[in-house]
């Protein structure tokens, strides 16, 4: 299955987008709380399909793609915004759970080299805004090479 994604995050150019993103949001002496309240404003204001998990405290959203059924999810903790990929090869259940980082290094294994920090820091609600926005963005164009 790495291969298989390798493939698809080489289509979008996923590790040097993310570490964009990265770099970008960095700020790791300032990192902000946010808090549910503001992240559940966030997300209705820019109509983000997501839900979220109270036991794991995440939000998730859950795609099947051809034979793949795949979880976009994230979490932010102190500032740092942790975005995961948990994805099942339905035909042999494989499965790859990874954080954003992890799956650009499958297609860079030098992605720590090109990033400060391997998670975008926010230090406002706005940068936090900015960086699921992006993020998402990258998400559906890697979603998309599925189809």
């Amino acid at each position: 299955m790495i291969q298989i994604l390798r493939t698809h995050l080489i289509k979008v150019n996923f590790s040097e987008k993310y570490a964009s993103i990265c770099n970008a949001y960095k700020d790791f002496e300032n990192g902000k709380k946010i808090f549910k309240k503001q992240i559940d404003t966030v997300i209705e204001s820019n109509n983000f399909d997501l839900e979220y998990n109270s036991k794991d405290k995440v939000y998730y959203k859950d795609y099947i793609l051809n034979k793949f059924l795949l979880r976009f999810s994230f979490k932010i903790k102190d500032g740092m915004v942790e975005l995961f990929y948990f994805i099942t090869d339905k035909s042999n259940n494989e499965f790859v759970v990874k954080r954003f980082n992890s799956m650009c290094k499958i297609e860079n294994e030098k992605f720590d080299d090109l990033v400060k920090h391997p998670v975008p820091i926010v230090s406002t609600l706005e940068g936090f805004n900015e960086v699921l926005s992006e993020s998402l963005f990258l998400h559906n164009e890697f979603i998309s090479t599925f189809q």
